[in-house]
């Protein structure tokens, strides 16, 4: 959960930067997604998907 709240302190201040950094948001999206995938695995039954709101895109977790 560690990895988590880091990453959310971390999404949240590229927001409030207004998303300007492509590499930073790319780094992050990367890193939300391996999150995710760590949380599917250990919730194998349920359906997620990873949303990007600075590209404001969705990915299957599968």
């Amino acid at each position: 959960m560690e990895s988590l709240r880091k990453w959310l302190k971390k999404y949240e201040e590229a927001h409030y930067d207004g998303f300007k950094n492509d590499l930073l948001i790319s780094e992050l999206d990367n890193e939300g997604r391996e999150i995710a995938y760590k949380i599917k695995k250990e919730l194998s039954d349920v359906k997620m998907e990873y949303y990007s709101d600075a590209r404001m895109t969705k990915d299957q977790i599968t």
